[in-house]
This record gives structure tokens, sequence and C-alpha cells, in this order.
């Protein structure tokens, strides 16, 4: 059995060094004191200055927007890095052409990301200060890359490769007649780069790297020995061609820009699929190659390299040790010390036997407080002249400042090795450390987790072998919770996404938007037994997710039995309506107001509660046209001229009336000024962009429902600084769910409790919301405790925009065109069989509870829809 070091890192000073070296048996060199002149002192790279021997290396973040350019957590990174003091910033990884990005948010410059990335270099050198608070001129370095057989454009694998591999094809299940990259391909990316180049100095960056390491396309290149009848494989010289003439073309049309490499030079599995290793097999390096590549390269006017070895898609403990591995990865069957030796002996031997150019080190992060005293050595000795950390700056990146200043590294800013950085990009999340920076990124770990199947298996562990729990009977769409989890667990994903939808139809979105955490969550026999309860929504949306993408959500069309139903609206309950006839063979006819589906739900729950597209992807997936029993009309309300008598009169078997409460219930405070809205008007506003917000304004949002919490947060999520939610009871009889709540006061939304709002102040224009408190008196009509204004006590709230988020109601003019549909208190009424007081005419959602949730109203589309058929059954027809 192969022994797993699983490390207990507990190196804290030079003796307890020596001894984990002695007892590993390896030799590293290090200074026991550092010399921290060694590291400030400025070095010289074709004259331009580096300010001190420090260099952040490139960690991607996986944070750009899908047209390649930085995001604000690009430029939040970049500024903690410029203020660290490091006098050199390595930029990440930057795709050179769509096709060649790694994920779908990769960094790809190009001339319509040109402006980001020259503010990105601008903000850099603005931040970039030393020890002492002074400005630093920073050398920046662009990373110009092409992922190659680790391309992912659009998320899902796409690889393009310079030769079949059995070491690395199985990792993509590649057939042996997958095709290579063509010759004609590459003789078009070498443009591609130097394309790139130009841009990257018309954008302030002192110079670039051709990247060739990491087993991305150019690193991929120099293994190409089994490559035949190629420009680009074979020898030597056709291995390194594709390099070396990028480099020769940027110097020749971008004079000026120091060109560098990210260069690996040995890969860590057998020749002929690894560059720099012995020929005849075996894991023993052979540098000759790479070191005739990097004489060229010294030929060429290259000075810089920045040197790494192995790739970690496929052997991440070859260079980088760790304490913890990513998912699908073991610990190593070597102790972290042998990792570390064998990096710092081969790029030391790369050093020493190149002693005119410069060399950037890696891989060290692991030692924490002991990464710069052998920094120290290497520097002293020739083994490199600038000490490279990625993972440290990642969680640490005021290192090199807090060194200068304190002479050591501090112990609880230090990297510890955990892999969670690399775990996110796996994930497909954008990345950054999640120890040290958790505020910012802990969530988005966690959600990357969510994503894993193994991950996720872990998290339904407990629901197993639970029979008969309490989960269930809380779903309002009467799902079999315990069923579809205990399918899941058992590796039947198919049948666990099918359990979900014979009871709710639209089952991804409403894992995105279902309060859980209040209903099937709040009863689970793990929660009651233990601490935590079974996160039954995140594994609702691993399935539903995993479904729609395995093509499993199509719908079945039962068998036509000549019964056609109408609709009104298609929302989460007009949408579960259509679904449960169509598969029933009842042909379903939508009438829906807007030029969208999904309803208010669509038009106004914020995209962090429900995301982009979601719902939109999940309809479409139920391939509702391709039935032959479905009809939509978009842009066809109810009124005087389309009533519900006109539906009726067209020879509907049934209708079912699904529309949804899309006004907001006025609070009578009049004049209203211009900056007073209603919240469904203030949501889809903001939702689809067409409101443009100062962020130096003060709002204020009136309500205590989770409307109103949409609100707050969503001016919050704007950068709105001061955010007031007015609400006249008590923090107690807040009616929004918990867990908005929650969110909405992390976010830093000022709660004023038992505050009635009595009138706006401004005339035309909205200067501020006049309050008076309150105290709370006898219940009232709703049970609830009456709030009863307290004389004297009016005071004017200074704000700019206020939301009026009071309550809901159906458009006047809907209800006035459903004729013969009995209204009471401004919804619905219906019986136990989801029929309304016409005979033949249905309802759910909304419409008949006043505004719950997208789950409910689903649920009661199913149920109206069940209601129907059962008509048809017994011959009923709509009158």
């Amino acid at each position: 059995m192969i022994k797993k070091y699983k490390s207990k890192m507990a190196i804290r000073n030079a003796g307890e060094f020596r001894e984990a070296l002695a007892g590993t048996g390896t030799h590293i060199p290090f200074d026991e004191t550092i010399d921290a002149e060694l590291f400030r002192a400025p070095l010289s790279i074709s004259g331009k200055t580096i300010p001190n021997r420090f260099c952040i290396q490139p960690m991607e973040g996986c944070d750009g927007d899908d047209k390649g350019r930085p995001t604000d957590l690009t430029f939040r990174k970049y500024r903690r890095f410029a203020a660290g003091g490091a006098g050199m910033i390595w930029v990440e990884a930057t795709a050179v052409v769509q096709e060649g990005r790694a994920n779908p948010r990769q960094l790809w410059i190009n001339k319509d990301s040109l402006e980001s990335f020259k503010r990105l270099a601008g903000e850099i050198r603005a931040n970039a200060r030393n020890e002492k608070g002074e400005k630093q001129d920073t050398f920046l370095v662009l990373q110009l890359t092409h992922s190659g057989r680790y391309s992912k454009p659009e998320g899902k694998a796409k690889p393009m490769i310079m030769h079949h591999s059995p070491v690395l094809d199985p990792t993509h299940n590649l057939p042996a007649d997958y095709p290579l990259v063509t010759d004609e391909y590459l003789d078009e990316l070498i443009q591609k780069f130097v394309e790139a180049a130009g841009y990257a100095k018309e954008c302030g960056y002192d110079a670039v790297d051709i990247k060739s390491c990491h087993g991305y396309l150019l690193h991929e290149m120099l293994s190409a020995f089994t490559r035949e009848n190629s420009r680009y494989g074979g020898g030597y010289e056709n291995r390194t061609r594709f390099f070396t003439e990028t480099i020769k073309k940027v110097q020749e049309s971008v004079p000026g820009l120091i060109i560098t490499s990210r260069l690996s030079i040995a890969d860590g599995y057998a020749y002929p699929y690894g560059w720099g290793m012995k020929a005849g097999g075996g894991s023993e390096p052979d540098l000759a190659e790479p070191k005739k590549l990097i004489s060229k390269l010294s030929e060429l006017g290259v000075g810089m390299l920045n040197i790494c070895i192995g790739n970690p898609y496929y052997n991440p403990n070859y260079e980088r040790p760790y304490d913890f591995p990513i998912q699908g990865f073991d610990l190593p069957a070597e102790h972290p010390l042998v990792t570390l030796e064998r990096n710092v002996s081969l790029t030391s031997e790369i050093a020493l036997a190149f002693p005119g150019m410069t060399f950037v080190t890696t891989g060290t992060s692991w030692l924490r407080q002991m990464t710069l005293n052998v920094g120290s050595h290497i520097l002293r000795s020739g083994k490199g002249q600038i000490i490279g950390l990625g993972r440290m700056a990642l969680a640490y990146p005021d290192f090199a400042n807090d060194f200068f200043k304190n002479g050591y590294l501090g112990m609880g800013k230090v990297c510890i090795t955990c892999s969670s950085c690399t775990q996110m990009m796996r994930d497909g999340m954008v990345s950054g450390c999640v120890i040290r920076d958790a505020d910012t990124y802990a969530a988005i770990y966690y959600q990357g987790r969510l994503k894993n199947t193994e991950y996720v298996k872990d998290m339904a562990d407990s629901c197993r072998n639970c029979w008969g729990g309490s989960c269930g009977p809380n779903c309002p769409a009467d799902i079999d919770v315990a069923g579809f989890i205990r399918e899941f667990y058992n590796d039947n994903t198919k049948k666990a996404y099918e359990i979900m939808t014979a009871k709710n139809k639209i089952p991804e979105t409403c894992s995105y938007t279902c309060p859980a955490e209040m209903l099937c969550e709040r009863t689970c026999t793990a929660g009651i037994l233990g601490k935590n309860s079974v996160p039954i929504s995140e594994i609702q949306k691993f399935i539903a997710t995993k479904a729609r993408e395995e093509g499993w959500t199509k719908i079945k069309a039962g068998k036509p039995i000549g019964k056609k139903a109408a609709i009104i609206g298609f929302g989460a309950a007009g949408i579960s309506c259509a679904v449960t006839l169509i598969e029933a063979g009842v042909s379903a006819v939508i009438y829906e107001a807007a030029d969208y589906a999904g309803g208010t739900a669509e038009a106004v729950i914020p995209y962090y509660r429900l995301p982009r597209d979601i719902f939109k992807k999940e309809v479409e997936s139920l391939g509702l046209s391709e039935t032959g029993l479905f009809e939509i009309h978009y842009n066809t309300p109810l009124n005087a001229g389309f009533t519900l008598d006109d539906i009726m009169k067209s020879g509907y078997d049934a209708v079912f009336i699904g529309a949804g409460m899309c006004k907001t219930a006025s609070m009578g405070l009049e004049p209203r000024p211009e900056g007073v809205y209603d919240a469904m008007d203030f949501l889809y506003k903001n939702k689809t962009g067409a409101l443009r917000l100062d962020e130096k304004i003060t709002a204020a949002v009136i309500g205590g429902g989770n409307t109103a919490m949409d609100a707050v947060s969503s001016l919050k999520d704007k950068g709105v600084g001061n955010v007031y939610l007015i609400y006249r009871r008590s923090f107690n009889e807040l009616p929004a769910w918990k867990e908005e709540i929650r969110h909405a006061m992390e976010m830093g939304v000022h709660f004023m409790i038992l505050s009635q709002p009595v009138a706006y102040e401004g005339g035309s224009k909205l200067k501020g919301v006049r309050i008076a408190h309150t105290m709370l008196g006898e219940p009232d009509d709703s049970g609830r405790a009456r709030p009863v204004v307290i004389p004297d006590s009016e005071y004017v709230l200074p704000v700019d925009l206020c939301v009026e988020a009071t309550g809901q109601k159906v458009p006047v003019e809907l209800i006035e065109n459903l004729q013969g549909v009995v209204f009471r208190k401004g919804i619905i009424q219906v019986d136990e069989n989801m029929m309304t007081s016409r005979d033949g005419v249905f309802a759910g959602g909304d419409i008949i509870s006043g505004g719950t949730t997208v789950v409910q109203a689903a649920g009661e589309g199913r149920k109206a829809a069940e209601a129907i058929i059962r008509r048809f059954n017994e011959g009923g027809k709509a009158e």
C-alpha cells in the first residue's frame, strides 16, 4: 500500500525546518537569518527597473465577464496586489482568442476589451505603494495564453489538442480519432498572439508572457513528439517553432515591449508524452531540450523567464505541494518537502546554467513563514533573481510590505495551501482565498461545491434511510422530498428528477426562489436531531440543473384526447398547468400579457435570488412547442376588446386563470412627487436596466414583506450607500422571510421599525418622507398588533428616492374583464377543486393567494390542471 502524506505543517522556525528536512531525507538550502536587503534591491530588465525582488505570480481569478473584460472582483484583486508592495505583478492568464479560454470568465484581450485592460493597468499603477506608503512603479507583465487541451470557452470542455496522449487523453475521454489542431490554425494563431501583444503595450503593460506551461497549447507543442507530418510536431525544431516564431514576430511588430515566458521545464510524466523527461519512459527529468530552448530564447533577446514544472490538471503536486487536495485528487505519495526539493533543484539548475538571465522562482508558498528563508538563499546564491509567490499573494496580498516593515511574514496571514482557490476554479466559479478573504469568497466557494456530485451526495446522506420524514408535507407543491433525495443518493439522478417533476413542473426555478428554510428544511429530521438540516433546495437545484443540461427535461405529451384549455398568464402557475395538461393529452393555448414567459417572478425577482435566464432556460428546455399541443399568444392581455367571455365563446373546454398580482397597493399618500415608485414598477425597471441610480443618493423602502426586502437589497446591490427600510410594526412582526431579512441586514440596510410614513416632502421632486413613531396596540383584522401613531412624534427623513412596497393587487382592468369570477378582498375565490365561481373556469397562483411563493403557484397550477383533467374524464365542459 502506498503511503499518503497528510501534512501536519508545523515548521515555524529554522530549527523545526532542519528537523523536518532531516526526517524526510531532503535537502533544501535556506538562510537561517533573512537578509531583507536582498529582497529590497531593485533589478533592471531591458532598461526597466523592478523596484524589489518580489513577484506576484499569475493567479487566475476566473472573474472576467463574458466578453473577457475585468470585472469589479478583478479590479479589487489587483488593487490589493498593487498596494501590497511587490515589485512585479504578473497579470493572470489572458486568452488571445475566444476558443482558447479556459473558462467563460477568463480574461480575453481584444479590441472590445481594450479599454478595460487599459483601466486595469492604470489602477494597478495608481494604487502601487511601497512599505512607506510611497508610490511605486510596479513592473507589469500580461500573460498571454491559449488553453488548448483545457479550453472551456462556454463552460464545457472543448479540447484543442496538439497530439494524442495516453497520459492526458483519458482526462476528457478523447477517442483515438479526436481531431488535432491543424497547422493552418496554428499559423493564424501566431498573428493572434502578435495582436494581443500590441494591445498589451497600448494598454500600458511593460511586458507580455508568451505562456508555455501547465499543459496549455504552447506547452503541449513542446511535447508533441508523436505529431506526424506537421511543421509543429516531431523533431525539436518543429516542436519549438511556434514559440520562437511568435517571439520574433512580436519583437518585429511591437518594438519596445519586453517579452518573457512562464516556461515549464519538466512535465513529470513519461516521454514521449512529457516535455523535459528522460527518453525511455519513467519519471526522471532531462533538462537538455529545455536548456537548448532557453539558450535560443536568450539569443532572441529574452532576458527573463518564469520557470515552473508539472501540469496542475494531471499532477498538481509535482510542482506545488498542498495540505488538502482538490476533489478527485488524492494526497500525494511523496512528502511535500520532496516536492519542494525537486522544484528548487530543477529551477536552480536552470538559473545557474544561464547566469546572464533573470529567473523568477515558483512553488514555495507551502513553506509559510519559512518561504523567505529559502528565498533568501536563492537570491544570495544566484539560483534565482526574483521570488515569485502565487497562492501566498491571494491569501496575503500585502506580504511584501509586511515583510519590509516587520522582517517576517504574519503567521495568521500566510497561505495554508488548502487548495480551495484551485477547487473554486475546477467548480466553475471565480477564484480567491476562501480562508483569508472569507467575506468575499466563502459563499462563492460553497456555491461551487454545490455543483459537485460527490459533495452534494454527502449532504444527502442523512436522507437515504429517512422514511416518512416531515419535510414533504411542508412542500406547497407536495413533492416527495425524501424520495427524490434517496434516488439521487443511490445514483438514480434521472429518477430523482422524475419524482420532483411529478409534482413540480419547474423545479430548477423553484430551487432558487423557494424559502426552503421555512418549509421543508425547517422540519427536516436531521436538523431536529442534529445541528444542520439537509440542504434540500441545493440538492434539488443540482438535480434540476443536471437534468436540463442532460436533456431530460423535455416533456412527453400524452395521446390527444380532443380537449382544449385556455390559460391566462404564463407565469409559474400557468406553466405548470400547461405542462400537466399536455402530459395528459390536452391542448393548451396560452394568453400572456407580456412578451416573455415567467410572469411576475421573472419580471421582478432580483438576479441575486433568481439568476439571469434560469427561468427562461428551464421553460425552453421543456420543449412545449414540440408537443403539438401547445400554442402561445404573447402581448395579449385581457381588456375590453378581449375578455373572459370572448375566450369562453371560442370553444375551450376549460379555462385556467394564472395571471399575477402585478400592481402595488398604493399607500394613498398624496401628492406623490417625482422619485416615488411602486415596488413592482421599481423592481421591473431595476431588473431590466431601465433605471439608472446615483450611488450617492439616499433611498427608502416602505413595507416589511419579501417585495420590500427585494427592493432594499436591489438598491444596495446598485451601490446605494444609505438605504432605509421603514416599517410601521416591530421587528418581530416583519412578514418577510427570515433569510431575506438577514440578507438585507448583512448588506447594510438601515431598519426603521415602529415608523409610519404620513406624507412626502418636496413638492414636485421628492426631498424626504415625513414619518411618525408608532407603538403597538390591539390586534387588527389580520391578527397582528395594530400600529398606533404617537402624537407629536413626526420628523422628516431626507431621501431622494422612495419605493412603496405595501402589498400587491390585481390590475382593475383584469378584474373587470373576468366576467362571472368572484373576487373577495382582492383575490379570486376558488373551491377545493381550484374552480372559480364561474363553471369550468379555474384559477391558481398569486391571484388566489395574494402573492406567496413561486413553488406554491407552481403547485396550484398543477392541481388545477389535475382538476380539469378529472372534469374531462367525467364529461364536463366549460360553460
